[in-house]
């Protein structure tokens, strides 16, 4: 069932303009929600999702369409970022991109294809109330990333790709959090690679995509929890290295174009202090030199930052969010 039946049989706010004025006209190219004149008093509610429940061994992503918000009103393109989507397809196992009774996106080819593939789900949050533009979809967005990460502790992340919603200040407590980042060292596919070739990349390397999870959620677990002892981080990142390795090589066997992407993930610290080895890490940055003969000149590196911890997450070891930065240069099968 599309997005549009799906929403007319379960929404009844479906095809009504809600009652404070708020307005949205919707399409592949875009909108823009503008304040009621009123204050803001709503509740949010996530449906069931178009989808289902991930296996414990899998991992998914919360995403959203790149957005601009501008005071009390917001303004985005329609459409997921094709870039975003395409590094997001490669590793994670499920992508869900919320909507809500009030304002939404039209689905593009992209959009329809992951679906049929049962990997592009919708988590549905039912807006009631007044607000603003930018209320509905920030409030709404997290909403459901917060019904999934509550059903599911440990296994869905939120994407902060360019211009993605993210956390508000207010939902984090600083300095009781840790960055750790991956610069230079991480292939994806190109913007315009079809989708079904990246599938059948996953499905042939998926023993060096699998690895390279596991390496990098141990590093983080190591991080996270504070692990006093240098040679397990040590060991970790050793590790991640030859696991960045495999990747790199199985990617450039693969005839498609890829780009390089800097990688941070953002996790909660899950002890009273920070110090110890991870203390001694923090702001520093970690070459990679087995990396070098396969990325060019560039080495590849790990950093550890100090950062903000999410307030209402469980106590886990996996990230609560994920942010990407792309490099320009490709490399493999050019367009």
């Amino acid at each position: 069932m599309g997005e549009a039946k799906w929403r007319k049989a379960n929404d009844p706010t479906f095809g009504t303009i809600p009652k404070d004025g708020t307005r949205a006209t919707i399409n592949m190219d875009g909108f823009r929600a503008y304040s009621p004149s009123g204050g803001d008093a709503y509740s949010l509610m996530v449906l069931p999702k178009i989808g289902g429940n991930i296996e414990s061994s899998m991992r998914g992503l919360v995403i959203s369409t790149p957005i601009t918000i501008v005071d009390r009103s917001i303004s985005a393109k329609g459409g997921l970022d094709p870039q975003c989507l395409r590094s997001n397809l490669l590793f994670w196992d499920r992508l869900d991109w919320p909507t809500n009774s009030v304002i939404g996106f039209g689905l593009g080819a992209d959009e329809e294809f992951l679906i049929s593939a049962q990997v592009l789900q919708q988590s549905h949050v039912q807006f009631s109330g007044t607000g603003d533009g930018a209320d509905i979809v920030l409030k709404s967005h997290l909403a459901a990333f917060k019904a999934l990460d509550k059903a599911q502790p440990g296994s869905w992340s939120l994407s902060g790709d360019i211009n993605s919603i993210s956390f508000p200040a207010t939902d984090l407590v600083q300095d009781r959090g840790v960055l750790v980042s991956l610069f230079g060292s991480l292939p994806v596919p190109n913007y315009d690679v079809p989708l079904a070739e990246i599938l059948e990349f996953k499905l042939k390397r998926r023993d060096e995509l699998l690895n390279l999870r596991i390496e990098l959620e141990g590093l983080y677990a190591e991080v996270s929890s504070a692990n006093d002892s240098d040679m397990a981080l040590e060991t970790a990142k050793l590790k991640l290295e030859k696991a960045l390795v495999d990747h790199i090589r199985s990617s450039k066997e693969f005839p498609i174009a890829w780009r390089f992407t800097d990688l941070t993930a953002k996790l909660n610290f899950n002890k009273a202090a920070i110090g110890g080895a991870i203390g001694l890490l923090l702001g520093q940055k970690f070459e990679m030199p087995s990396l070098a003969p396969l990325i060019g000149a560039a080495i590849g590196a790990v950093q550890f930052e100090l950062s903000g911890a999410l307030k209402w997450r469980e106590n886990v070891n996996t990230p609560y969010e994920y942010v990407t930065s792309y490099h320009k240069d490709l490399f493999g099968r050019l367009p």
